[in-house]
């Protein structure tokens, strides 16, 4: 039995701005504001498939210690709402009787 599912819960079931969320019946963890997902992490059989949103890439980091590293040194670039929902948000605003207008 693969414990990866269980060692990426333990990683991140207390981060603050991480949540589970099951994808064609894969567990996965998702890390961004407002339902973004600017970062996924999902555990495989043989280590943690990583996939950043911004660069549209992934890649699979073979142990938790590494995942705990990498996200040490680059989770804080993902924090906050994406460029996306900033304009939504800035145009949701705008509109006449909006509560920021």
């Amino acid at each position: 039995m693969n414990d990866n599912p269980r060692k990426l819960a333990g990683l991140l079931e207390d981060r603050q701005g991480w949540r589970p969320e099951t994808q064609d019946g894969e567990q996965q963890w998702h890390f961004g504001v407002s339902g973004a997902s600017r970062l996924v992490i999902t555990p495989e059989p043989d280590g943690f498939l990583m996939y950043r949103a911004d660069q549209d890439m992934s890649w699979v980091i073979p142990r938790v210690e590494a995942v705990a590293a990498w996200l040490g040194e680059h989770e804080h670039e993902h924090a906050g709402p994406t460029a996306l929902q900033v304009e939504l948000k800035r145009e949701s605003d705008s509109r006449p009787g909006a509560a920021g207008a």
